[in-house]
């Protein structure tokens, strides 16, 4: 019985695990229709570019297909993100909501 109850944990660990996990993309290294190819298949992906003020420091941010994938963590923003092909290519990204409530 403990076998089959480990087993079957198991097994539904290995089918949601894949579905969990976000890709991380240098930004600097793709073209910004890849970059928006990829937003569009994925939903959501993590862009990593160098910092322009300072050097060697790495910037992250989640890059989304949409406002709607920001529901519960904030609101839909477009950002501009730097490609492999232009300085500015402009996707949406989630900024957190204000805690100020009427």
């Amino acid at each position: 019985m403990r076998t089959t109850i480990l087993g079957l944990g198991l097994g539904l660990f290995a089918v949601s695990s894949p579905a969990l996990a976000i890709s991380t993309q240098i930004s600097t290294r793709i073209s910004c229709s890849a970059i928006h190819a990829l937003v569009q298949k994925e939903r959501a992906v993590i862009l990593r570019y160098a910092s322009k003020t300072t050097p060697g420091l790495a910037i992250y941010d989640r890059a989304v297909a949409d406002p709607d994938v920001c529901f519960g963590s904030g609101t839909g923003l477009k950002t501009s993100f730097p490609a492999s092909d232009t300085a500015t290519c402009v996707v949406w990204t989630c900024q957190p909501g204000s805690d100020l409530r009427p």
